[in-house]
């Protein structure tokens, strides 16, 4: 389907209007958030110390200008119990995980309308990933550029605290949203505008939900049982963490796009049209984010219902809801 004049469509719906997204509201009146790492003065270390490093090594970057992003803060409401070795691993998984996507277009000039450089650099990030996890760090460790070398620094303490089958698939992960930054640039270039259940596929890659999940149980320092892992109602509940992460940001992000970005991939774009005007759709993402909730709960009674008889395992499914859900509270109260 051709992406037809989008920024002018939606320029125009959004042209004098206010709505009023009740998401947020919704979330937090369903889950209060649970508490703040109290290891955040460490983290803020690291990540501003981070940040400096990188600007040091590609001035041109100008990556000091994220000094004052509170990656830390946003870490530490999502992972509010880490321990201090998971936490620094975590606090660098999400600097790069912010700064990745934005930052590569300066680093080898702007890529964005060539697709071919931009998919060269994509397949070095993969390798680079690759050995990072892999604990074949020395092997690339002199090619790799500024941006990933913060997540050269994840895996050097990730290595050290995770056994390689839980990285291997986190790794998966990573691959999956550089991939699906491909698909998100071609779309841009051929002018494409997607369905709203393609581009929630891809905005949920992008976003590196998965990841972000996969990494719960690393901030508690503990490994997922099987019995768990291959459960239904825990794949269902990393799911809804997924759809809610991206239908919370999208509203809040459209303006900007609007003014910044020449092609607007956005969940309201995908739902908006002459038949369904603005209000409308936000009224359709609001219920969605009250069935997500709904449907994440359901899930998580059914899964700790499952293990109501090990005391072991029920314990280990409760902290596994929790910290799915300040995953998504985290990252709203940041907000």
């Amino acid at each position: 389907m051709p992406f037809i004049s989008s920024q002018a469509i939606f320029t125009a719906a959004l042209q004098g209007q206010s709505f009023r997204f009740s998401g947020i509201s919704t979330l937090l009146r369903a889950w209060q958030h649970k508490g703040f790492n109290a290891l955040y003065e460490d983290a803020d270390s690291l990540a501003t110390s981070t940040i400096l490093r990188v600007d040091a090594a590609a001035p041109h970057m100008e990556f000091g200008r994220f000094v004052d992003d509170r990656i830390a803060a946003l870490t530490c409401l999502c992972f509010p119990n880490a321990p201090k070795p998971q936490l620094e691993a975590l606090v660098l998984f999400v600097l790069w995980n912010a700064y990745w996507s934005g930052t590569y277009d300066t680093d080898e000039g702007d890529l964005s309308a060539d697709f071919d450089a931009a998919h060269e650099w994509r397949l070095k990030t993969m390798r680079t990933a690759t050995r990072a996890i892999r604990a074949n760090r020395d092997e690339l460790r002199h090619e790799v550029d500024a941006i990933n070398s913060v997540f050269f620094a994840f895996g050097d303490r990730y290595c050290e605290l995770e056994p390689l089958t839980c990285r291997s698939i986190v790794l998966h992960e990573i691959y999956e949203r550089i991939r699906a930054y491909a698909t998100e640039q071609r779309m841009k270039l051929n002018e494409t505008q997607p369905g709203f259940d393609e581009y929630m596929e891809l905005r949920n890659r992008t976003m590196n939900a998965g990841a972000l999940c996969l990494l719960v149980p690393f901030a508690m320092a503990r490994e997922v049982p099987f019995q768990i892992s291959c459960s239904w109602h825990e794949v269902a509940l990393r799911k809804q963490v997924k759809v809610l992460l991206c239908l919370l940001d999208d509203p809040l992000i459209l303006a900007a796009q609007l003014h910044y970005e020449e092609c607007v991939l956005n969940a309201v774009c995908t739902l908006l049209g002459p038949e369904t005007p603005l209000d409308a759709v936000i009224a359709q993402i609001d219920q969605k984010i009250q069935d997500a909730i709904r449907l994440f709960e359901e899930a998580g009674e059914k899964l700790m219902d499952d293990f109501k008889d090990n005391e072991d395992l029920y314990s280990m499914a409760r902290d596994l809801v929790d910290g799915y859900r300040n995953i998504v509270t985290g990252t709203v109260v940041f907000k």
